[in-house]
């Protein structure tokens, strides 16, 4: 049980941090005009495949109890979150949204990868644990 208080801060924080992460977006999105909304989700979306290989291992971290896999599921998440992150900024620099938008929506982005990686490690803590 050494774990325990850690594990729990971790993810009450971690889940507690949603909702901010969400409106953050939300708010970011809401200053497109109905155009380069469009725009965005035509241009700047990343391709659907990209997407799944993304959630695959959030899912498989929670549901396989086995620290190993859970180590090396916690390793795709992040390597592909990094990967993700950067080809959409690259998108949003070919279809030419302004600078500003880009930088905020990568820090909220990345705001939104320390939540999701929260998660995975509290859940490895806990499997840990026991």
């Amino acid at each position: 049980m050494p774990y325990q208080d850690i594990t729990s801060s971790l993810l009450y924080i971690s889940i507690a941090a949603l909702p901010i992460y969400f409106y953050s977006f939300a708010k970011l999105i809401g200053t497109l005009e109905p155009e380069q909304k469009q725009r965005f989700t035509k241009e700047g979306r990343l391709p659907g495949w990209r997407r799944f290989l993304a959630v695959i291992p959030i899912f498989l971290t929670i549901l396989i109890p086995n620290t190993e896999f859970q180590i090396l599921f916690i390793l795709w998440t992040t390597i592909q979150l990094i990967l993700d992150t950067r080809a959409h900024h690259k998108k949003l620099v070919i279809a030419q949204f302004e600078e500003s938008f880009i930088r905020r929506l990568s820090r909220i982005s990345i705001f939104g990868g320390i939540i999701t990686l929260g998660i995975l490690m509290g859940t490895l803590l806990r499997s840990i644990d026991g």
